[in-house]
Protein backbone atom coordinates (compact mmCIF):
# COMPACT_ATOMS: atom_id res chain seq x y z
CA UNK A 1 0.00 0.00 0.00
CA UNK A 2 1.07 3.56 -0.62
CA UNK A 3 1.95 5.01 2.76
CA UNK A 4 0.65 8.57 2.91
CA UNK A 5 0.80 8.80 6.70
CA UNK A 6 1.83 6.78 9.74
CA UNK A 7 -1.23 5.25 11.42
CA UNK A 8 -1.09 4.02 15.02
CA UNK A 9 -3.20 2.59 17.88
CA UNK A 10 -6.41 1.89 15.92
CA UNK A 11 -9.78 0.89 17.39
CA UNK A 12 -12.78 -0.58 15.56
CA UNK A 13 -16.55 -0.55 15.91
CA UNK A 14 -18.64 -2.26 13.28
CA UNK A 15 -17.46 -0.69 9.99
CA UNK A 16 -15.64 2.28 11.48
CA UNK A 17 -11.97 2.61 12.49
CA UNK A 18 -10.44 5.40 14.54
CA UNK A 19 -6.66 5.78 14.59
CA UNK A 20 -3.92 8.24 15.58
CA UNK A 21 -1.79 10.17 13.10
CA UNK A 22 -0.01 13.52 13.40
CA UNK A 23 -0.99 13.50 17.10
CA UNK A 24 -4.68 13.71 16.23
CA UNK A 25 -7.60 11.30 15.90
CA UNK A 26 -8.78 10.27 12.44
CA UNK A 27 -11.68 8.07 11.36
CA UNK A 28 -12.00 5.87 8.26
CA UNK A 29 -14.23 3.04 7.07
CA UNK A 30 -12.98 -0.52 7.63
CA UNK A 31 -12.96 -1.22 3.89
CA UNK A 32 -10.80 1.88 3.35
CA UNK A 33 -11.48 5.26 1.83
CA UNK A 34 -11.01 8.89 2.74
CA UNK A 35 -9.89 9.52 6.34
CA UNK A 36 -11.36 12.45 8.27
CA UNK A 37 -9.65 14.29 11.11
CA UNK A 38 -11.61 14.37 14.38
CA UNK A 39 -9.33 16.45 16.64
CA UNK A 40 -7.03 19.43 16.24
CA UNK A 41 -5.63 19.66 19.76
CA UNK A 42 -2.37 21.21 20.89
CA UNK A 43 -1.08 18.08 22.60
CA UNK A 44 -0.70 14.45 21.64
CA UNK A 45 -3.44 11.82 21.68
CA UNK A 46 -3.14 8.08 22.23
CA UNK A 47 -5.08 4.80 22.48
CA UNK A 48 -8.64 5.63 21.36
CA UNK A 49 -11.49 3.18 22.12
CA UNK A 50 -15.15 3.19 21.07
CA UNK A 51 -18.03 3.11 23.48
CA UNK A 52 -20.18 -0.09 23.41
CA UNK A 53 -22.71 1.60 21.09
CA UNK A 54 -20.06 3.32 18.94
CA UNK A 55 -21.38 6.83 19.61
CA UNK A 56 -18.44 8.05 21.73
CA UNK A 57 -14.66 7.72 21.77
CA UNK A 58 -12.42 7.71 24.82
CA UNK A 59 -8.72 8.46 24.43
CA UNK A 60 -5.65 9.79 26.20
CA UNK A 61 -4.84 13.45 25.56
CA UNK A 62 -2.14 15.84 26.79
CA UNK A 63 -3.62 19.21 25.89
CA UNK A 64 -3.34 20.36 29.51
CA UNK A 65 -0.12 18.63 30.58
CA UNK A 66 -0.09 14.93 31.48
CA UNK A 67 -1.92 12.34 29.44
CA UNK A 68 -5.44 12.20 30.89
CA UNK A 69 -8.67 10.47 29.83
CA UNK A 70 -10.94 12.43 27.47
CA UNK A 71 -14.24 11.55 25.75
CA UNK A 72 -15.82 12.99 22.60
CA UNK A 73 -18.52 12.07 20.06
CA UNK A 74 -17.32 9.61 17.42
CA UNK A 75 -18.63 11.90 14.66
CA UNK A 76 -16.52 14.80 15.96
CA UNK A 77 -17.08 17.58 18.45
CA UNK A 78 -15.71 18.92 21.73
CA UNK A 79 -13.53 16.64 23.86
CA UNK A 80 -14.28 16.57 27.59
CA UNK A 81 -11.64 15.75 30.20
CA UNK A 82 -12.52 13.04 32.73
CA UNK A 83 -9.42 12.42 34.87
CA UNK A 84 -7.11 14.72 36.82
CA UNK A 85 -4.53 12.24 38.10
CA UNK A 86 -1.39 14.15 37.12
CA UNK A 87 0.09 10.98 35.65
CA UNK A 88 0.11 9.41 32.22
CA UNK A 89 -2.76 7.08 31.32
CA UNK A 90 -3.35 4.41 28.70
CA UNK A 91 -7.01 3.94 27.75
CA UNK A 92 -7.73 0.21 27.30
CA UNK A 93 -11.41 -0.67 27.05
CA UNK A 94 -14.92 0.77 27.31
CA UNK A 95 -17.39 -1.62 28.91
CA UNK A 96 -20.95 -1.20 30.11
CA UNK A 97 -19.54 -0.47 33.58
CA UNK A 98 -17.24 2.34 32.45
CA UNK A 99 -13.96 3.30 30.79
CA UNK A 100 -10.96 1.21 31.85
CA UNK A 101 -7.44 2.62 31.70
CA UNK A 102 -4.01 1.85 33.15
CA UNK A 103 -1.87 4.32 35.06
CA UNK A 104 1.02 4.44 37.50
CA UNK A 105 -0.77 7.10 39.56
CA UNK A 106 -0.31 6.63 43.32
CA UNK A 107 2.32 3.96 42.72
CA UNK A 108 5.91 4.16 44.01
CA UNK A 109 7.45 3.43 40.61
CA UNK A 110 6.70 4.98 37.23
CA UNK A 111 6.35 1.70 35.33
CA UNK A 112 4.25 -0.08 37.95
CA UNK A 113 0.78 0.21 36.40
CA UNK A 114 -2.59 -0.71 37.83
CA UNK A 115 -6.04 -0.70 36.21
CA UNK A 116 -8.68 1.93 36.89
CA UNK A 117 -12.24 2.57 35.80
CA UNK A 118 -14.18 5.82 35.51
CA UNK A 119 -17.71 6.68 34.50
CA UNK A 120 -18.17 8.31 31.06
CA UNK A 121 -19.87 11.16 32.88
CA UNK A 122 -16.82 11.82 35.05
CA UNK A 123 -16.26 11.44 38.78
CA UNK A 124 -13.60 9.77 40.88
CA UNK A 125 -11.63 6.94 39.25
CA UNK A 126 -11.81 3.57 41.03
CA UNK A 127 -8.90 1.14 41.09
CA UNK A 128 -9.70 -2.41 39.94
CA UNK A 129 -8.76 -5.19 42.36
CA UNK A 130 -6.68 -7.22 39.92
CA UNK A 131 -3.19 -6.24 41.11
CA UNK A 132 -0.43 -4.88 38.87
CA UNK A 133 -1.50 -5.05 35.22
CA UNK A 134 -1.05 -3.15 31.96
CA UNK A 135 -3.99 -4.41 29.93
CA UNK A 136 -7.34 -6.17 30.35
CA UNK A 137 -10.01 -7.61 28.07
CA UNK A 138 -13.44 -8.87 29.20
CA UNK A 139 -15.37 -11.69 27.63
CA UNK A 140 -18.93 -11.14 26.39
CA UNK A 141 -20.23 -13.41 29.18
CA UNK A 142 -18.04 -13.38 32.27
CA UNK A 143 -14.37 -13.45 33.04
CA UNK A 144 -11.39 -11.46 31.81
CA UNK A 145 -7.77 -11.81 30.73
CA UNK A 146 -5.01 -9.42 31.83
CA UNK A 147 -1.41 -8.70 30.91
CA UNK A 148 1.10 -8.38 33.72
CA UNK A 149 4.64 -7.01 33.32
CA UNK A 150 5.61 -5.97 29.81
CA UNK A 151 6.16 -2.43 31.06
CA UNK A 152 6.77 -1.17 27.52
CA UNK A 153 4.81 -2.30 24.50
CA UNK A 154 6.74 -5.22 23.01
CA UNK A 155 7.49 -3.40 19.76
CA UNK A 156 9.92 -1.20 21.73
CA UNK A 157 11.75 -4.23 23.16
CA UNK A 158 11.86 -6.72 20.32
CA UNK A 159 12.59 -10.38 21.12
CA UNK A 160 13.03 -9.66 24.81
CA UNK A 161 13.19 -12.83 26.92
CA UNK A 162 14.00 -11.42 30.36
CA UNK A 163 12.18 -11.50 33.65
CA UNK A 164 9.95 -8.49 32.98
CA UNK A 165 8.46 -9.87 29.75
CA UNK A 166 4.68 -9.72 29.53
CA UNK A 167 2.57 -12.55 30.99
CA UNK A 168 -1.07 -13.46 30.34
CA UNK A 169 -3.38 -14.34 33.26
CA UNK A 170 -7.02 -15.39 32.92
CA UNK A 171 -10.07 -15.24 35.19
CA UNK A 172 -12.50 -17.75 33.67
CA UNK A 173 -15.37 -17.34 36.13
CA UNK A 174 -15.36 -13.61 36.75
CA UNK A 175 -14.46 -13.87 40.44
CA UNK A 176 -11.11 -12.01 40.18
CA UNK A 177 -9.20 -15.28 40.63
CA UNK A 178 -6.49 -15.27 37.98
CA UNK A 179 -4.19 -18.03 36.81
CA UNK A 180 -1.46 -18.05 34.19
CA UNK A 181 -2.87 -18.71 30.72
CA UNK A 182 0.05 -19.78 28.53
CA UNK A 183 3.84 -19.95 28.72
CA UNK A 184 6.01 -19.08 25.74
CA UNK A 185 9.62 -17.96 25.66
CA UNK A 186 8.72 -14.45 24.54
CA UNK A 187 6.95 -11.24 25.38
CA UNK A 188 3.15 -10.91 25.14
CA UNK A 189 1.11 -7.83 24.34
CA UNK A 190 -2.57 -6.80 24.52
CA UNK A 191 -4.66 -9.96 25.01
CA UNK A 192 -8.16 -9.80 23.48
CA UNK A 193 -11.02 -12.11 24.49
CA UNK A 194 -13.04 -12.69 21.31
CA UNK A 195 -15.79 -15.30 21.66
CA UNK A 196 -14.10 -18.48 22.92
CA UNK A 197 -10.46 -17.60 22.14
CA UNK A 198 -7.77 -15.30 23.51
CA UNK A 199 -5.93 -13.34 20.81
CA UNK A 200 -2.56 -11.72 21.56
CA UNK A 201 0.63 -10.63 19.83
CA UNK A 202 3.96 -12.35 20.43
CA UNK A 203 7.41 -12.57 18.85
CA UNK A 204 8.40 -16.05 20.06
CA UNK A 205 8.99 -17.06 16.43
CA UNK A 206 11.06 -14.00 15.55
CA UNK A 207 8.70 -11.29 14.28
CA UNK A 208 5.69 -10.08 16.23
CA UNK A 209 2.48 -11.58 14.85
CA UNK A 210 -1.09 -12.25 15.95
CA UNK A 211 -1.72 -15.55 17.74
CA UNK A 212 -4.56 -17.10 19.72
CA UNK A 213 -5.26 -19.98 22.10
CA UNK A 214 -8.35 -21.28 23.85
CA UNK A 215 -9.26 -20.35 27.42
CA UNK A 216 -7.28 -23.35 28.69
CA UNK A 217 -4.07 -22.03 27.10
CA UNK A 218 -4.10 -24.81 24.50
CA UNK A 219 -4.49 -24.98 20.71
CA UNK A 220 -1.99 -22.22 19.85
CA UNK A 221 -2.60 -20.80 16.36
CA UNK A 222 -0.84 -18.14 14.26
CA UNK A 223 -3.15 -15.81 12.30
CA UNK A 224 -0.81 -13.35 10.60
CA UNK A 225 2.53 -13.79 8.88
CA UNK A 226 4.17 -10.36 8.81
CA UNK A 227 7.93 -10.60 8.29
CA UNK A 228 9.04 -6.97 8.11
CA UNK A 229 7.06 -5.25 10.86
CA UNK A 230 5.48 -6.22 14.16
CA UNK A 231 1.74 -6.54 14.73
CA UNK A 232 1.10 -3.81 17.27
CA UNK A 233 -1.69 -2.26 19.34
CA UNK A 234 -4.44 -4.63 18.28
CA UNK A 235 -8.00 -3.84 19.37
CA UNK A 236 -11.41 -5.45 18.93
CA UNK A 237 -15.12 -4.75 18.98
CA UNK A 238 -15.86 -8.37 19.88
CA UNK A 239 -16.15 -9.45 16.24
CA UNK A 240 -13.17 -8.09 14.29
CA UNK A 241 -9.58 -7.22 15.26
CA UNK A 242 -7.78 -4.15 13.95
CA UNK A 243 -4.05 -3.50 14.28
CA UNK A 244 -1.22 -1.60 12.66
CA UNK A 245 2.09 -2.91 11.29
CA UNK A 246 4.77 -0.62 9.90
CA UNK A 247 2.37 2.33 9.82
CA UNK A 248 -0.36 0.51 7.85
CA UNK A 249 -3.78 -0.62 9.13
CA UNK A 250 -5.11 -4.16 8.90
CA UNK A 251 -8.38 -5.86 9.92
CA UNK A 252 -8.43 -9.52 10.90
CA UNK A 253 -11.72 -11.42 10.59
CA UNK A 254 -11.69 -14.37 13.06
CA UNK A 255 -14.71 -16.08 11.49
CA UNK A 256 -13.10 -16.47 8.08
CA UNK A 257 -9.48 -16.19 9.33
CA UNK A 258 -8.58 -13.53 6.78
CA UNK A 259 -6.42 -10.40 7.03
CA UNK A 260 -7.70 -7.37 5.15
CA UNK A 261 -5.41 -4.36 4.59
CA UNK A 262 -7.13 -1.01 4.96
CA UNK A 263 -6.40 1.31 2.03
CA UNK A 264 -6.51 4.73 3.70
CA UNK A 265 -6.80 7.85 1.57
CA UNK A 266 -5.03 10.24 3.87
CA UNK A 267 -4.36 13.95 3.33
CA UNK A 268 -2.57 15.25 6.42
CA UNK A 269 -0.64 18.49 6.72
CA UNK A 270 2.46 16.61 7.92
CA UNK A 271 3.53 19.26 10.46
CA UNK A 272 6.62 17.28 11.48
CA UNK A 273 8.07 17.95 8.01
CA UNK A 274 7.58 21.72 8.20
CA UNK A 275 10.52 24.09 8.56
CA UNK A 276 11.47 24.71 12.15
CA UNK A 277 13.25 27.59 13.82
CA UNK A 278 15.43 26.16 16.55
CA UNK A 279 18.00 27.38 19.04
CA UNK A 280 21.30 26.93 17.22
CA UNK A 281 23.26 26.52 20.44
CA UNK A 282 21.84 23.03 20.87
CA UNK A 283 23.63 21.88 17.71
CA UNK A 284 26.91 23.78 18.15
CA UNK A 285 29.76 21.26 17.86
CA UNK A 286 32.80 23.51 18.14
CA UNK A 287 34.02 27.08 17.69
CA UNK A 288 37.10 29.31 17.78
CA UNK A 289 37.52 33.08 17.86
CA UNK A 290 39.50 34.87 15.17
CA UNK A 291 43.09 35.86 16.20
CA UNK A 292 41.95 39.50 16.18
CA UNK A 293 38.58 38.72 17.76
CA UNK A 294 36.49 39.90 14.79
CA UNK A 295 35.10 36.59 13.50
CA UNK A 296 34.15 33.10 14.53
CA UNK A 297 34.77 29.70 13.01
CA UNK A 298 32.06 27.24 14.05
CA UNK A 299 30.80 23.76 13.27
CA UNK A 300 27.08 23.08 13.54
CA UNK A 301 25.68 19.59 12.96
CA UNK A 302 28.85 18.58 11.15
CA UNK A 303 29.01 21.64 8.84
CA UNK A 304 31.71 24.33 9.10
CA UNK A 305 30.98 28.08 8.88
CA UNK A 306 32.80 31.39 9.26
CA UNK A 307 30.92 34.48 10.38
CA UNK A 308 31.48 37.96 11.72
CA UNK A 309 30.66 38.63 15.35
CA UNK A 310 27.78 41.06 14.88
CA UNK A 311 26.83 41.36 11.23
CA UNK A 312 26.91 39.57 7.90
CA UNK A 313 26.00 36.03 6.87
CA UNK A 314 27.35 32.70 8.08
CA UNK A 315 29.38 31.42 5.11
CA UNK A 316 29.73 27.63 4.77
CA UNK A 317 33.25 26.41 4.12
CA UNK A 318 32.07 23.62 1.82
CA UNK A 319 28.85 22.61 0.10
CA UNK A 320 29.67 18.89 0.15
CA UNK A 321 27.18 16.56 1.75
CA UNK A 322 28.00 13.32 3.48
CA UNK A 323 31.16 14.77 5.06
CA UNK A 324 31.46 15.78 8.70
CA UNK A 325 33.62 18.72 9.76
CA UNK A 326 35.04 19.06 13.27
CA UNK A 327 37.36 21.24 15.35
CA UNK A 328 37.65 24.43 13.20
CA UNK A 329 40.80 26.45 13.98
CA UNK A 330 41.99 29.78 12.58
CA UNK A 331 45.55 29.84 11.29
CA UNK A 332 47.94 32.61 12.31
CA UNK A 333 47.15 34.95 9.37
CA UNK A 334 43.41 35.01 10.18
CA UNK A 335 42.43 34.28 6.55
CA UNK A 336 42.47 30.46 6.60
CA UNK A 337 40.76 27.80 8.68
CA UNK A 338 41.93 24.23 9.26
CA UNK A 339 39.28 21.63 10.06
CA UNK A 340 39.08 17.88 10.60
CA UNK A 341 37.16 16.04 7.86
CA UNK A 342 36.21 12.43 7.17
CA UNK A 343 36.55 12.35 3.39
CA UNK A 344 38.31 9.03 3.76
CA UNK A 345 37.94 6.22 6.28
CA UNK A 346 40.13 8.09 8.80
CA UNK A 347 40.36 11.67 10.03
CA UNK A 348 42.18 14.09 7.72
CA UNK A 349 43.04 17.80 7.88
CA UNK A 350 41.78 20.32 5.32
CA UNK A 351 42.56 24.02 4.96
CA UNK A 352 39.94 26.47 3.66
CA UNK A 353 40.06 30.11 2.62
CA UNK A 354 37.68 31.90 4.99
CA UNK A 355 36.83 34.56 2.37
CA UNK A 356 36.11 32.38 -0.67
CA UNK A 357 35.19 29.15 1.20
CA UNK A 358 37.41 27.22 -1.20
CA UNK A 359 39.57 24.29 -0.19
CA UNK A 360 43.27 25.16 -0.33
CA UNK A 361 44.93 21.95 0.78
CA UNK A 362 44.02 18.46 2.02
CA UNK A 363 46.27 16.07 3.91
CA UNK A 364 47.05 12.92 1.95
CA UNK A 365 46.03 9.92 4.02
CA UNK A 366 48.02 10.83 7.11
CA UNK A 367 47.73 8.33 9.96
CA UNK A 368 46.69 10.83 12.64
CA UNK A 369 44.24 8.61 14.51
CA UNK A 370 40.94 9.95 15.81
CA UNK A 371 41.71 13.65 16.34
CA UNK A 372 40.39 14.95 19.67
CA UNK A 373 41.87 18.48 19.91
CA UNK A 374 43.80 20.98 17.75
CA UNK A 375 45.73 24.18 18.49
CA UNK A 376 47.36 26.32 15.78
CA UNK A 377 50.76 28.01 15.93
CA UNK A 378 50.39 31.81 16.40
CA UNK A 379 53.19 32.54 13.85
CA UNK A 380 53.60 29.59 11.49
CA UNK A 381 51.62 27.14 9.39
CA UNK A 382 51.83 24.50 12.09
CA UNK A 383 49.39 22.82 14.43
CA UNK A 384 49.56 20.51 17.40
CA UNK A 385 46.89 17.88 17.88
CA UNK A 386 45.83 15.17 20.30
CA UNK A 387 44.34 11.86 19.23
CA UNK A 388 42.60 8.86 20.74
CA UNK A 389 45.89 6.98 21.02
CA UNK A 390 47.09 9.44 23.72
CA UNK A 391 49.54 10.94 21.23
CA UNK A 392 50.63 14.56 20.90
CA UNK A 393 51.44 15.21 17.24
CA UNK A 394 53.09 18.21 15.57
CA UNK A 395 52.04 18.84 11.93
CA UNK A 396 53.60 21.13 9.30
CA UNK A 397 50.67 22.33 7.18
CA UNK A 398 52.87 23.31 4.23
CA UNK A 399 54.57 19.97 3.66
CA UNK A 400 52.09 17.81 5.60
CA UNK A 401 54.97 16.33 7.55
CA UNK A 402 54.11 15.26 11.06
CA UNK A 403 55.97 14.12 14.15
CA UNK A 404 54.70 12.18 17.15
CA UNK A 405 55.92 14.33 20.04
CA UNK A 406 54.79 12.18 22.94
CA UNK A 407 52.85 8.97 23.43
CA UNK A 408 51.40 8.34 26.86
CA UNK A 409 50.65 4.80 28.06
CA UNK A 410 48.50 5.99 30.96
CA UNK A 411 45.80 8.05 29.25
CA UNK A 412 44.96 11.09 27.17
CA UNK A 413 46.91 14.34 27.26
CA UNK A 414 45.03 16.92 29.35
CA UNK A 415 45.38 20.27 27.61
CA UNK A 416 48.06 21.97 25.50
CA UNK A 417 49.08 25.52 24.61
CA UNK A 418 51.43 27.22 22.12
CA UNK A 419 53.87 29.80 23.43
CA UNK A 420 53.42 33.36 22.07
CA UNK A 421 56.50 32.99 19.87
CA UNK A 422 55.30 29.68 18.42
CA UNK A 423 58.45 27.77 19.44
CA UNK A 424 57.19 25.86 22.46
CA UNK A 425 54.22 23.64 23.29
CA UNK A 426 53.12 23.18 26.88
CA UNK A 427 51.01 20.15 27.65
CA UNK A 428 49.90 17.96 30.55
CA UNK A 429 50.98 14.33 30.40
CA UNK A 430 50.59 11.44 32.83
CA UNK A 431 53.73 10.22 34.57
CA UNK A 432 51.95 7.43 36.42
CA UNK A 433 48.36 6.21 36.60
CA UNK A 434 47.65 8.83 39.29
CA UNK A 435 49.87 11.80 38.48
CA UNK A 436 50.08 14.27 35.60
CA UNK A 437 52.89 16.78 35.04
CA UNK A 438 53.27 19.86 32.85
CA UNK A 439 55.88 19.45 30.12
CA UNK A 440 57.43 21.80 27.58
CA UNK A 441 58.24 20.67 24.06
CA UNK A 442 60.71 22.72 21.97
CA UNK A 443 59.70 22.38 18.32
CA UNK A 444 63.14 23.28 16.92
CA UNK A 445 65.16 20.70 18.87
CA UNK A 446 62.43 18.16 19.72
CA UNK A 447 63.45 18.27 23.39
CA UNK A 448 60.83 17.59 26.10
CA UNK A 449 61.34 19.07 29.56
CA UNK A 450 59.08 18.41 32.60
CA UNK A 451 58.59 21.66 34.52
CA UNK A 452 56.36 20.55 37.39
CA UNK A 453 56.61 17.84 40.02
CA UNK A 454 52.99 16.90 40.59
CA UNK A 455 51.47 15.89 43.88
CA UNK A 456 48.47 14.48 42.00
CA UNK A 457 47.48 16.15 38.73
CA UNK A 458 48.75 19.28 36.96
CA UNK A 459 46.48 20.04 34.00
CA UNK A 460 45.28 22.71 31.52
CA UNK A 461 48.48 24.72 30.84
CA UNK A 462 48.13 28.15 29.20
CA UNK A 463 50.85 30.64 28.29
CA UNK A 464 50.65 34.26 29.33
CA UNK A 465 50.18 36.49 26.22
CA UNK A 466 53.45 38.31 27.00
CA UNK A 467 55.37 35.10 27.63
CA UNK A 468 56.13 35.84 31.27
CA UNK A 469 54.13 33.09 32.92
CA UNK A 470 52.66 29.66 32.31
CA UNK A 471 49.33 29.14 34.03
CA UNK A 472 47.93 25.73 34.98
CA UNK A 473 45.51 23.99 37.34
CA UNK A 474 46.87 21.67 39.98
CA UNK A 475 45.47 19.15 42.46
CA UNK A 476 47.98 19.57 45.27
CA UNK A 477 46.28 21.42 48.11
CA UNK A 478 45.43 19.11 51.03
CA UNK A 479 43.34 21.18 53.43
CA UNK A 480 40.60 18.91 54.81
CA UNK A 481 37.29 20.33 55.99
CA UNK A 482 34.40 18.71 57.81
CA UNK A 483 31.39 17.99 55.64
CA UNK A 484 28.28 19.98 56.56
CA UNK A 485 25.96 16.94 56.17
CA UNK A 486 28.00 13.76 56.70
CA UNK A 487 30.39 12.95 59.52
CA UNK A 488 33.37 12.88 57.22
CA UNK A 489 36.32 14.91 55.94
CA UNK A 490 36.71 16.15 52.37
CA UNK A 491 39.01 18.35 50.28
CA UNK A 492 36.67 20.96 48.74
CA UNK A 493 39.54 23.23 47.58
CA UNK A 494 42.01 20.60 46.44
CA UNK A 495 42.36 22.05 42.92
CA UNK A 496 43.60 25.64 42.51
CA UNK A 497 45.16 27.78 39.76
CA UNK A 498 48.94 28.23 39.75
CA UNK A 499 51.52 29.88 37.52
CA UNK A 500 55.16 29.33 36.67
CA UNK A 501 57.47 32.31 36.17
CA UNK A 502 59.43 31.75 32.97
CA UNK A 503 62.23 34.29 33.59
CA UNK A 504 64.73 34.44 36.41
CA UNK A 505 64.20 38.11 37.27
CA UNK A 506 60.40 37.87 37.47
CA UNK A 507 58.74 38.03 40.85
CA UNK A 508 55.35 36.70 41.80
CA UNK A 509 52.54 38.84 40.38
CA UNK A 510 50.61 38.13 43.59
CA UNK A 511 53.21 39.81 45.84
CA UNK A 512 51.76 42.86 47.54
CA UNK A 513 53.89 45.90 46.74
CA UNK A 514 53.86 49.41 48.10
CA UNK A 515 52.23 52.00 45.78
CA UNK A 516 55.52 53.92 45.54
CA UNK A 517 57.36 50.81 44.30
CA UNK A 518 54.69 50.10 41.70
CA UNK A 519 54.92 53.66 40.36
CA UNK A 520 58.72 53.41 40.21
CA UNK A 521 58.59 50.15 38.23
CA UNK A 522 56.05 51.57 35.79
CA UNK A 523 58.22 54.63 35.26
CA UNK A 524 61.32 52.50 34.62
CA UNK A 525 59.43 50.34 32.15
CA UNK A 526 58.34 53.40 30.16
CA UNK A 527 61.87 54.81 30.09
CA UNK A 528 63.46 51.48 29.08
CA UNK A 529 64.37 51.30 25.35
CA UNK A 530 61.92 49.24 23.33
CA UNK A 531 64.66 46.92 22.05
CA UNK A 532 65.58 45.81 25.57
CA UNK A 533 62.10 45.02 26.83
CA UNK A 534 61.14 41.38 27.42
CA UNK A 535 57.52 41.99 26.59
CA UNK A 536 56.11 39.50 24.11
CA UNK A 537 54.03 40.70 21.17
CA UNK A 538 52.61 38.94 18.14
CA UNK A 539 55.75 39.72 16.11
CA UNK A 540 58.27 39.44 18.95
CA UNK A 541 61.50 37.51 19.23
CA UNK A 542 62.05 34.13 20.83
CA UNK A 543 60.47 33.50 24.23
CA UNK A 544 62.97 34.73 26.88
CA UNK A 545 62.76 31.53 28.91
CA UNK A 546 65.43 30.76 31.55
CA UNK A 547 65.35 27.26 33.03
CA UNK A 548 67.01 28.35 36.29
CA UNK A 549 64.29 30.88 36.85
CA UNK A 550 61.34 28.47 36.77
CA UNK A 551 59.33 28.51 39.95
CA UNK A 552 55.73 27.72 40.81
CA UNK A 553 53.69 30.54 42.34
CA UNK A 554 50.19 30.24 43.73
CA UNK A 555 47.55 32.48 45.16
CA UNK A 556 44.96 31.07 47.51
CA UNK A 557 41.57 31.57 45.87
CA UNK A 558 38.73 31.15 48.35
Amino acid sequence: MSLQGYYRTPAIYDNQIVFVSEDDLWVVLAEGGLAHRLTTGLGMVTTPVFSPDGSMIAFGGSDEGFLEVYVMPSQGGIARRLTFLGDSVNVIEWTKKGIIFSSSAREPFRRLNTLWTISPGGGTPVRLSVGPANFISHSSQKGSVIQRHGYREYGFWKRYRGGTAGELWIDKKGNDCYQKLISLKSDFARPLWVKDRIYFSSDHEGTGNLYSCNVEGQDLQQHTSHKDYYVRNQSTDGHKIVYHAGGDLYVYHPEIQKVQPVDVRYFGSRPQRNRRFITSGRYLDGYEIHPRGSHLAVTVRGKAFSLANWEGPASPLAESHGVRFRLPRWLHDGTRIVVVTDWTEQDQLEIYDAQTSKSISLSANLDLGRIEEIISNPHKDEIALLNHRSELIWVDLKSWEFRVVDRNPYGLVHGMSWSPDGEWIAYSSAETRRTLAIKLYEVKTGKITPITKPVLKDVSPAFDPEGKYLYFLSFRQFDPAWDSLHFDLSFPRGMRPYLITLQKDLSSPFTVKAPELIQKEEKEEKEEPKGKRKKMTRKSRRLPLTWKGLKIVSRLFL
